[in-house]
């Protein structure tokens, strides 16, 4: 008579121990001009430019210093776009650029309005959720023969809304006008219509050379305080260290406002990069401000365009790639300060207590593959600003990945400090040990096209952007123990459906002859992309759009995060123990070749038996299905 019986394994993972961390460093998201929204549920929504031409992304945080990406929140096909303007620019594909920057978003009356800078015009777009997707309302922009940017919502006290904007070039409204420099603008707003109401549209800020070193000024923010109303923006070239945040003050939305010398709120204090023993943040300007989650501090989320003393002479673009940073603000004696209290208008460049009322959320997970990583060295890359020539540290980075890979054949941990981008067939080189490749602050965007993986690598706080190549990004893990983390995602390509990132890992079996011919092994036809090569996919955590498992596929979709892990870590970063509701369950039937992983039916090689009152299993199904691998060398007769 056969007998069944359960076997119940626990897959021992071990981690890097990630504790309750106190503090946190700028920058924290990637992104320039960075707004922010608060949900009625405590959530945040980080907005802002860094969708490229095709419009904007969308992330979420519940501390304001862990971001998860959610992927593209608007598309530009989904908002007018006048195909005759004159002001775009090719794009890398040769298609339109048009141009997308500086969005921010308002919550009424349950619906949520994204106010959008496209070809310097401003529209609306609408949704039912702060993710999107954010559809235009209007078959034209809200000042269709004016040139106008970065808009900000407002609503006052008595519940009017306003819209803020910038003016780009020569502007006239009723007794109001301008003939160069971008100025800043405000009118009241019908929530009906959603269109600008024109006899309240007003000139509230010009540039001026007495506190403006060009002549610009833009990114407007509005905030009121004790009946004052406090105008903010950007001020100065966005390329240079005097991009910063002032201010002039009114009794009325729409003013009249004041300014002075004194009301700057944040600048670098670093002008001249002349400080390389100390960190700073540069460029520190085009901002917003939002609650705190203690629900009484205010919050500044700005953009800088350097981080800590990683200044290399040599680099031309001095504005990327751009970040988002947060600090504290406060009003003083009727002025507005942002920064730290001990340094006030001085951006916050070291570390700082997290928020009141946070903690920080996100830990690494592990798999025994990368158990020895606590203990294997450290470098740093900085893809603009660093060399090759440089030690690796932090304060003197690498630019490259195969500099700072080729520094830890034995395994390692590379930090990016900076966005990272490859083109065409990038393969990483290969190591001799476990190999994480993280990042300073959440979600470093790593642009890819077709990435190849050759050792064992444990991706963790990074967010894959992938580029098309043939219409297939593919993230190829061949033959490695691959793993994408919770601090993992990927952001969709909308080139296309055929466009979103080809997930290949795990390890390989080949089923068939190579033919050269196929694009690396694929080949993309009637709605499909097929394989000569069986695979399986893992993925412990991350958001994963429009990915799929099999060897031909469109079929067993992952539309969204796999399982993640949770493990307790003890001082040496490894886990002492497993806690009971993390297991593997192997259900197998004596004689039976069929067994069963987590309920999934699977098929064996060889039946479990009794031999002599003992049980014998197959002990590389086993093995494989706890993430172990089985060996045999043949000269020596071992397993």
């Amino acid at each position: 008579m056969k007998r069944i019986f359960t076997l119940l394994l626990i897959c021992v993972m071990l981690a890097i121990g990630v504790s309750a961390l106190d503090t946190f460093t700028n920058p924290v998201a990637p992104g320039a001009d960075p707004f922010i929204l608060k949900d009625d549920d405590g959530t945040y929504y980080l907005y802002g430019t860094g969708g490229d031409v095709y419009g904007y992304r969308v992330y979420s945080s519940k501390n304001l210093v862990e971001w998860t990406s959610h992927g593209y929140c608007l598309f530009r096909d989904d908002v007018y776009t006048d195909p005759s303007s004159t002001d775009v620019a090719p794009a890398a594909n040769g298609e339109t650029n048009y141009l997308f920057w500086a969005p921010e978003v308002l919550k009424y009356d349950g619906k949520y309005y994204l106010v959008y800078s496209a070809q310097r015009h401003i529209g609306i777009a609408v949704s039912d959720s702060p993710l999107g997707p954010f559809k235009g309302v209007h078959n034209n922009f809200l000042l269709p023969y004016f040139k106008a940017i970065d808009g900000n919502f407002f609503v006052d006290k008595d519940g009017k809304v306003y819209l803020y904007f910038s003016s780009a070039g020569a502007m006239h409204f009723g007794d109001y006008a301008v003939t160069e420099g971008q100025n800043i603008w405000g009118a009241e707003l019908d929530m009906k219509t959603l269109k600008l109401k024109e006899d309240t549209i007003k000139l509230l800020a010009e540039w001026n050379l007495e506190y403006d070193p060009i002549k610009l000024i833009e990114g407007p923010f509005m905030i009121e305080n004790d009946g004052k109303y406090y105008l903010t923006f950007s001020s100065g070239d966005g390329l240079k260290t005097h991009y910063s945040v002032h201010y002039a003050i009114g009794d009325s939305p729409l003013g009249t406002f004041e300014r002075s010398k004194d009301y700057v709120a944040l600048i670098c204090d670093d002008l001249d990069y002349a400080d390389k023993d100390n960190p700073h943040l540069y460029g520190t300007a085009h901002h917003s401000f939002v609650e705190a989650p203690n629900g009484k501090d205010i919050i500044i989320a700005y953009q800088c365009h350097r981080t800590n003393f990683t200044y290399n002479p040599s680099v031309t673009d001095l504005c990327g790639p751009r970040s988002v940073c947060i600090d504290h603000a406060w009003f003083e004696d009727g002025k507005l300060f942002a920064g730290s209290k001990a340094n006030p208008t001085v951006p916050t460049a070291n570390a700082q207590p997290i928020l009141e009322g946070t903690t920080l959320e996100r830990q690494t997970y592990l798999t025994g593959a990368f158990e020895k990583l606590p203990t294997l060295p450290k470098v740093y890359v900085s893809y603009l600003d660093g060399s090759d020539e440089n030690d690796g540290s932090k304060t003197a980075p690498y630019r490259t990945l195969e500099r700072a890979i080729n520094q830890l054949k034995k395994g390692g941990t590379i930090v990016l400090t900076q966005s990272y981008t490859v083109r065409g067939h990038y393969d990483l080189p290969t190591t001799r040990g476990p190999l994480m490749i993280t990042s300073e602050h959440s979600n470093v965007v790593f642009t890819f096209e077709y990435l190849g993986v050759g050792s064992s690598v444990y991706f963790d706080n990074i967010v894959f952007a992938p580029e098309s190549i043939y219409d297939i990004p593919v993230i190829e893990c061949n033959f490695c123990d691959v793993t994408f983390g919770e601090g993992v995602g990927t952001v969709n390509n909308p080139y296309g459906e055929k466009s979103f990132p080809y997930l290949v890992g795990g390890r390989w079996n080949y089923t068939g002859t190579s033919q050269s011919e196929e694009f690396w092994g694929f080949r993309y036809d009637e709605g499909r992309l097929t394989s000569e090569k069986s695979y399986t996919v893992t993925v412990l955590g991350g958001k994963w759009e429009k990915t799929f498992v099999g060897t031909v596929n469109y079929k067993d979709e992952m539309t969204g995060s796999a399982p993640n892990g949770k493990l307790v870590t003890d001082a040496s970063g490894l886990a002492p123990h497993v806690p009971a509701d993390e297991k593997t369950e192997i259900k197998m039937t004596i004689d039976s070749l069929t067994a069963f992983v987590n309920g999934e039916a699977k098929a064996l090689d060889a039946a479990p038996i009794i031999r002599n009152s003992r049980t014998m299993l197959p002990v590389r199904f086993v093995a494989e299905n706890l993430g172990a691998t089985v060996g045999w060398d043949d000269a020596t007769k071992t397993v």
